[in-house]
């Protein structure tokens, strides 16, 4: 290439520099703006989990790899300038957002996932449990919150909870055990000066809690301590509604005589292997005062109503009376 041929060149290029950047400029906020945007195929409606210790650029390749961003780049690059930190958790994102809102999002934890109120009753037990967790939240895993709260029965705080609809099975067993130990605290003075384990009390309180109203709850702990110290059965019908499903008005005498049936209260003397049901503070606090009392014997009539009675002989009367 000759000498003016070049310089011809150069000039070209002088001249029509401005264009050139103008060009360039125009290209590259193209390219900025067309990857700030949601992807054309947004996974909408996608759950996103990001796991304890997750790096921002395994971030960034997850979020790209389930299409809800487009550029790893520019997410790497607005984290590193905002001083930021990618937050774990389970996210839902239900409609398209821009790169600006889902950086902002997973490095503030805003998981937008919808929460379900769900309240326990005083004397439920895992199986009532887990029924009203499979019906409040549609893809819970029931059978391990199952197996789990079989090993925590009596340990499950019956309250009013909060849960994410992407809950696990072990936050929900975590979360009611952890409100049961504060629970607890508050009146573990009482606790310990029955001279009874915490395991005793609870048992004996879930006792009381299938077999009392809320207007005999302390005559029905007396009468059952008082069962215990003389080694005479508990013979409460709460027991077998747990283990074989049976009430008070199903019972048979084969029922009663089964020696195989480790909850059966007339053939086994003490409380049961574990507690039949999660009671409340106010069974509990029952369970922990014991008194004296004349009575040996009570019972729930058809009316709804408790009778109690210092014999067997009138025990007999009352059933006749109010339950046969």
């Amino acid at each position: 290439m000759d000498l003016e041929k070049e310089k011809k060149i150069v000039k070209d290029f002088i001249e029509n520099k401005p264009n050139f950047i103008l060009a360039l400029v125009l290209v590259i906020f193209f390219i900025i703006v067309s990857n700030i945007t949601a992807p054309r195929d947004f996974a909408e409606g996608k759950l996103i989990t990001i796991e304890k210790g997750q790096s921002v650029k395994n971030t960034a390749e997850l979020l790209k790899r389930e299409n809800i961003i487009k550029s790893e780049t520019i997410f790497n690059i607005i984290v590193t300038f905002t001083n930021s930190k990618v937050v774990e958790g389970k996210y839902l994102f239900h409609t398209k957002k821009n790169i600006f809102n889902i950086t902002e999002r997973v490095t503030n934890g805003s998981y937008e996932i919808p929460i379900e109120t769900i309240t326990f009753l005083e004397g439920e037990d895992s199986f009532e449990m887990a029924e009203k967790l499979k019906y409040k939240l549609p893809n819970f895993d029931v059978d391990t919150f199952h197996d789990l709260a079989l090993l925590n029965e009596g340990y499950l705080f019956p309250d009013t909870y909060n849960f994410r609809v992407t809950v696990s099975a072990e936050e929900v067993v975590k979360k009611m055990r952890d409100n049961f130990d504060e629970k607890i605290f508050d009146i573990s003075d009482q606790i310990e000066a029955t001279g009874r384990s915490l395991d005793d009390i609870i048992k004996m309180a879930s006792i009381i809690e299938g077999e009392a109203s809320a207007t005999s709850r302390q005559e029905v702990a007396d009468i059952l301590w008082k069962r215990i110290d003389i080694d005479m059965p508990l013979q409460v019908d709460a027991t077998f509604v747990y283990s074989i499903g049976k009430s008070t008005f199903d019972l048979t005498l084969e029922d009663l005589r089964n020696e195989e049936n480790p909850y059966n209260s007339y053939e086994f003397k003490g409380l049961p292997p574990t507690p039949i049901n999660n009671p409340g503070i106010k069974a509990i606090l029952a369970a922990t005062k014991q008194g004296q009392t004349s009575y040996l014997f009570f019972l729930t009539g058809r009316d709804g109503n408790m009778y109690y009675a210092n014999t067997f002989a009138g025990h007999k009367n009352n059933r006749a009376l109010y339950l046969d």
